[in-house]
C-alpha cells in the first residue's frame, strides 16, 4: 500500500509539471503567432496598432468629453455625503436614553447594560454602522461629527427660545389682563411695572414680568427638556462606544498606530464627546442668562422662595455636570451671586428695621461715675485685669471685695 501511493503522488506531480509545461508552451506559441502577425503587418496596421496602444495609455482627464466628469463626481460625492451625514445626525438627535432616572451618572449610563431604543431598534442600528461605514470610505466622519455638534447646540438653543418665549407670552397675557380688571398684586407690580418693562424686548419683558411661581414653572420644563436631550447624547456615546465607532477622520500619516490608540483610549471619539460638552455649556449658559434677567426680583422674594430657586438650579446644575463630565461654572457663580445679593438686601432691610426700631423708642440721659466708666473702658478694651485691691462692680458701681473682676 505504501509503494501504491508513493507511486500515486508522484505521477501527481508529474502531471502538474505536465500542465506547467503545457501552458509554457502555449504562452510562447501566442508570442510567437503575435510576433509573425506583427511582422505579417501592413505598415498601415502597424500604424492603427501603435495608435490603438497609445490611445489606452492616454490620460482621459485630457479629453474633453471627460474634463467635467471629475467635478462632477465630486459634487455627486458631496451629495452623497450630505444625505447620509443628515440622516446620521437625525439618527443621532432622535436617540432616546433608556435610564428614566435624572440623577443617573455619566459613568453608570456609559457602563449600563440596559438597551436603547431608537425607533427601528436592531434595523435601526445597522442602518446607523452601515452610514457610518460609508462616511469612512469618504473620509467625512470628521463633517459628520462637526455637523451633529452644531445641529445638537443649535436645538438646544431653539429649545430654550421656544419654552421661554411661550412662558413669557402667558405671563405678558396674565399681567394685561390683571392690569384690565385693575387687579394687580404687589408681586406683578414689581416684576413687571409699566417702568420696567418700558424699553425691553418682549421677551425680556415676559421674563421680568413673571411671578416667582411662573418663573419656577418655566424653569421645570426647560430643565426637563434640556436634560433629555443630553440623556440622548450620552445614548449616542454609549452606542458608538459598544461599535468600537470614532466620527473623526483617521490621519493617513498616523497609520494603524494612530488608530489602535485611539481605540485604547476607549473608544469615543472625541468630536461626539465635543458634541455633549458644547451642548451641556450652552445649556447652562441659557439658564445663567435668564437667571441674571430676574437678578433684582430674586433679591426681594422671600427665604423660602429663594431656598426653592436654590435648590431648582442646584438640583439641574447637579445633573448637567454629572452627564457631560464638566463643572458647569458659569450657572454656579450665577447662582451664588443671586444669593449673594439676596442675603445682602436682606441684611439691609433688617438694619433698617432695627434703626427704625431703635429711633421709635424713648432714651433718657444719666450720669455714669468715673469708676464705672474706668471699668466700662477696660472692660470694652479688654484690659480688664484683676487689681490687688478689687475692682468695682460695672453694674451697680460698688467695689467688690472678692479680689476678682467677673467677666
Amino acid at each position: 500500500r505504501k509503494k501504491g501511493r508513493h507511486r500515486d503522488d508522484g505521477a501527481t506531480d508529474d502531471e502538474n509539471d505536465g500542465d506547467e509545461a503545457k501552458a509554457d508552451e502555449k504562452l510562447e506559441e501566442e508570442e510567437e503567432d503575435d510576433d509573425n502577425d506583427v511582422a505579417n503587418m501592413t505598415p498601415t496596421e502597424r500604424a492603427e496598432k501603435e495608435a490603438a496602444e497609445a490611445a489606452l495609455d492616454f490620460p482621459l482627464s485630457r479629453l474633453a468629453a471627460m474634463s467635467k466628469v471629475d467635478d462632477q463626481l465630486n459634487q455627486y460625492e458631496e451629495l452623497v455625503v450630505n444625505d447620509l451625514a443628515t440622516e446620521l445626525v437625525e439618527t443621532f438627535l432622535s436617540w432616546e436614553n433608556g435610564s428614566s432616572s435624572s440623577s443617573t451618572s455619566t459613568t453608570s449610563l456609559l457602563s449600563s447594560s440596559s438597551p436603547f431604543s431608537l425607533g427601528g431598534g436592531v434595523g435601526r442600528r445597522s442602518r446607523t454602522r452601515e452610514i457610518v461605514h460609508a462616511l469612512t470610505l469618504c473620509q467625512k466622519r470628521g463633517f459628520a461629527a462637526d455637523l451633529y455638534k452644531t445641529k445638537l447646540s443649535d436645538v438646544v438653543r431653539v429649545t430654550v427660545r421656544t419654552t421661554v418665549t411661550e412662558c413669557a407670552a402667558d405671563a405678558l397675557a396674565e399681567l394685561e389682563r390683571m392690569k384690565n380688571s385693575k387687579k394687580i398684586s404687589a408681586t406683578a407690580t414689581e416684576g413687571g411695572g409699566d417702568k420696567r418693562t418700558q424699553g425691553k424686548s418682549s421677551v425680556t419683558a415676559g421674563v421680568t414680568s413673571m411671578t416667582f411661581d411662573q418663573f419656577l414653572s418655566c424653569l421645570d420644563m426647560l430643565f426637563d427638556q434640556i436634560l433629555t436631550l443630553l440623556k440622548g447624547a450620552v445614548g449616542v456615546t454609549k452606542f458608538l462606544r459598544e461599535e468600537g465607532i470614532v466620527l473623526k477622520d483617521e490621519d493617513p500619516a498616523a497609520g494603524d498606530d494612530g488608530d489602535a490608540a485611539t481605540k485604547s483610549g476607549g473608544g469615543t471619539g472625541k468630536p461626539t464627546a465635543t458634541a455633549l460638552t458644547a451642548a451641556a455649556d450652552l445649556s447652562h449658559k441659557s439658564v445663567s442668562e435668564l437667571l441674571r434677567l430676574r437678578k433684582e426680583s430674586h433679591s426681594l422674594i422671600s427665604f423660602n422662595e429663594m431656598k426653592r430657586l436654590w435648590d431648582t438650579c442646584l438640583s439641574f446644575t447637579l445633573s448637567i455636570e454629572k452627564l457631560s463630565g464638566q463643572k458647569a461654572y458659569g450657572l454656579r457663580s450665577t447662582l451664588l451671586t443671586q444669593a449673594k445679593a439676596f442675603v445682602e438686601r436682606r441684611h439691609e432691610a433688617n438694619m433698617a428695621s432695627l434703626v427704625s426700631a431703635l429711633d421709635g423708642e424713648r432714651w433718657s440721659q444719666c450720669d455714669v461715675s468715673s469708676e464705672r466708666q474706668t471699668a466700662l473702658d477696660r472692660l470694652c478694651s479688654g484690659r480688664a485685669v484683676l487689681s490687688g485691691q478689687g475692682t468695682i462692680d460695672v453694674i451697680t458701681g460698688a467695689p467688690s471685695s472678692t479680689g476678682a473682676t467677673t467677666a
